[in-house]
């Protein structure tokens, strides 16, 4: 784009206009997350740094969290009952705690937007699990 996106929040983009996100990309059948910033050069030109984190806990989370969504999905199309979504809860849960580990780890890094995310996700997956 060449210039910020207004949906951005203020916080998300510095004095120069540049702009940063959180993305999930896909590749070889895994889900890891990746910083995407992105500055207006002039009119038009747009310069795009685009890097994957570090994180192999929180992407090994991802993953797992991804399948266990799949994994409800296919149980509710074919009806495996209660045992089917006991499992899932199981996978489910510990994909939780490991992004929610990573997550408090990197905590000083994290910006106020993500800690306020990562609260109100933590705050649904509670509801979700009782």
């Amino acid at each position: 784009p060449s210039s910020p996106s207004p949906s951005v929040p203020p916080s998300e983009r510095d004095e120069d206009c540049i702009e940063r996100e959180l993305v999930i990309l896909s590749g070889n059948g895994n889900y890891s997350p990746h910083a995407v910033h992105i500055s207006t050069l002039s009119d038009g030109v747009s310069l795009l740094l685009l890097y994957q984190t570090s994180s192999e806990t929180l992407c090994g989370g991802l993953n797992d969290a991804f399948a266990g969504l799949v994994m409800v999905e296919t149980i509710q199309m074919t009806e495996n009952g209660e045992d089917g979504i006991r499992k899932v809860m199981e996978i489910l849960d510990g994909s939780m705690k490991r992004i929610f580990d990573s997550l408090k780890r990197n905590k000083n890094h994290n910006t106020p937007q993500v800690e306020t995310v990562t609260k109100q996700l933590h705050s649904k997956w509670d509801q979700l699990r009782r």
